[in-house]
């Protein structure tokens, strides 16, 4: 191997690490962002969390009643909706589902929560 050669291996060597390096050092810049997203969230209180959730959609629209309902009307559509959601109920059906049943079921429950605020 003559000395131009041995430049070349080295030079290549040493370009395909720095590329190699630069693409999974940026992976984890990502990574490093979305974790500490996640923990921003999570370090959130519980009633931050339930009026972000409710922000998408009103409680009467959530739970199916009319904005003047009375606090039983709105109780009886909040056990309908909860019996209909529950995670239990879609356990055997996949994990799936039931991770959809069980965010319905936090969105219910922060509609209910927040309704039975407003109405007493």
């Amino acid at each position: 191997m003559t000395s131009n050669e041995f430049i070349v291996v080295i030079a290549g060597l040493l370009f395909g690490y720095w590329i190699v390096s630069n693409y999974f050092t940026s992976d984890k810049g990502e990574d490093r962002n979305n974790s500490q997203n996640r923990k921003k969230e999570d370090s959130k209180s519980y009633s931050e969390k339930q009026e972000q959730r409710a922000s998408g959609s009103s409680w009467y629209e959530i739970l199916g009643v009319q904005e003047a309902a009375s606090l039983d009307e709105i109780t009886n559509a909040y056990k309908k909706k909860i019996r209909q959601y529950h995670p239990d109920k879609v356990e055997s059906l996949g994990p799936e589902l039931k991770k959809l049943a069980e965010l319905k079921s936090k969105e219910i429950n922060t509609a209910y929560d927040i309704a039975k605020k407003l109405k007493r």
